[in-house]
C-alpha cells in the first residue's frame, strides 16, 4: 500500500514555546525557491482568505512530516495552531483526485481534522494533537469509529481496487514486470477472486496504519485522506490487522467489536483481504524501487 504520509507531531502541546521552533536566520535564508518551506510560506501569505479568524499572518512553528509525496509543516497564529501540507509534483499520480479528498475533509470532521484552506498545492487544516496509535490499545473506541467513518454516505467517483493495482504494475520498468511477472498474476487473481467473493463497499479510509491515526484519549481521528473512497470495509480491517501487527486474538476482537456479533464467519475473509494488503505494500515497494533507479539514472 502506498505509504503516503501526513504525519502531525506527536506530543507538541499549545503551551509550548514556539519561538524555539521558529527557523534562525541562516535556515530561512538557505531555504530554495522551489523548496516545500517556501511553498509554505507563499500559503501562509494568504492567511486572510483561511476560514477561520486570525488577527496575524502564521508562522512555520516545525516541520511535521518531509516525504515523496509531501511535506507538512506546523503553523501557528497567537494560540491557534495549524497543518500545512504542501504536495509534491508527482503526489496525485496514484492517489485520488484532490477534489475527492477537499470534498471528504469538508464532510467527515471530527473523524478527520477540519480543512482550513486549499488550493492546487496545499491544504490547511486545524492541527489535531495527540499521537499515532500504539496498536492494539483502545481497540473498542478504535473500532467504534471506525464503524462511523463506513457508515457514512459520501457521494463519490467508482473506485476499483483492481484498476488501482493496475495502475501500479504498469509504472514498473519493463524489467520489474518481467522478473515479477507471476508474482503479480497470483496476486491480482486473488484480488479478483476475493473481490467477487465479496462486492460489498462502504466509505473506507483505505491506508490505516498507525501513522494515519491520531489518538487523544478515547479520541481517535484519521489523517491523509488521499486514497479513501469506496472499497469494502474488509480492506481497512485487514491494514490495522497488518500494520498493528495484531495477535490473532486481537483478530478476533477487532472482528466481535466491529462486527457486532461472532467473528468466526468473518475470519477467512479478512484472511483473504490481509493477503491484500501484502499484494499492494510489495507493489508500492516495488514502485518505490522503480522510482529510485530512474532517480539514479536521471543523476547520471
Amino acid at each position: 500500500m502506498c505509504v503516503w504520509f501526513y504525519r502531525v507531531a506527536t506530543s507538541l502541546s499549545r503551551t509550548n514555546d514556539a519561538a524555539r521552533f521558529k527557523p534562525s536566520f541562516s535556515e530561512r535564508q538557505s531555504v530554495t525557491p522551489s523548496s516545500p518551506q517556501q511553498q509554505c510560506e507563499q500559503v501562509l501569505d494568504a492567511w486572510q482568505q483561511w476560514r477561520t479568524e486570525l488577527s496575524q499572518r502564521p508562522s512555520i512553528q516545525a516541520t511535521l512530516s518531509a516525504g515523496r509525496s509531501h511535506a507538512s509543516f506546523l503553523v501557528a497564529s497567537n494560540e491557534m495552531f495549524f497543518a500545512v501540507r504542501i504536495e509534491s509534483e508527482h503526489a496525485r499520480s496514484l492517489a485520488m483526485k484532490r477534489q475527492q479528498e477537499i470534498r471528504l475533509l469538508e464532510e467527515l470532521p471530527p473523524l478527520c481534522p477540519e480543512l482550513i484552506w486549499s488550493n492546487d498545492k496545499a491544504i490547511v487544516t486545524r492541527f489535531v494533537e495527540g499521537h499515532h496509535w500504539r496498536a492494539p490499545s483502545h481497540l473498542e473506541s478504535l473500532t467504534l469509529h471506525l464503524r462511523k467513518l463506513h457508515g457514512r454516505q459520501v457521494q463519490l467517483p467508482a473506485f476499483s481496487l483492481l484498476d488501482h493495482v493496475e495502475r501500479y504494475w504498469a509504472r514498473l520498468t519493463d524489467q520489474a514486470q518481467r522478473r515479477h511477472r507471476e508474482q503479480y498474476r497470483v496476486g491480482q487473481s486473488h484480488l479478483a477472486l476475493t473481490l467477487a467473493r465479496h462486492p460489498e463497499q462502504c466509505l473506507c479510509h483505505n491506508d490505516l496504519i498507525p501513522e494515519n491515526i491520531l489518538q487523544n484519549g478515547e479520541h481517535f481521528t484519521f489523517i491523509d485522506w488521499e486514497y479513501a473512497g469506496y472499497n469494502s470495509p474488509y480492506f481497512d480491517l485487514a491494514t490495522l490487522v497488518e500494520y498493528g501487527a495484531l495477535t490473532k486474538s486481537q483478530q478476533r476482537e477487532l472482528l466481535r467489536l466491529y462486527w457486532q456479533e461472532d467473528d468466526k464467519p468473518h475470519q477467512a475473509t479478512l484472511k483473504d483481504f490481509q493477503r491484500v494488503v501484502r499484494f499492494i505494500e510489495w507493489l508500492w515497494e516495488l514502485l518505490q524501487d522503480t522510482a529510485n533507479v530512474k532517480r539514479r539514472r536521471s543523476s547520471n
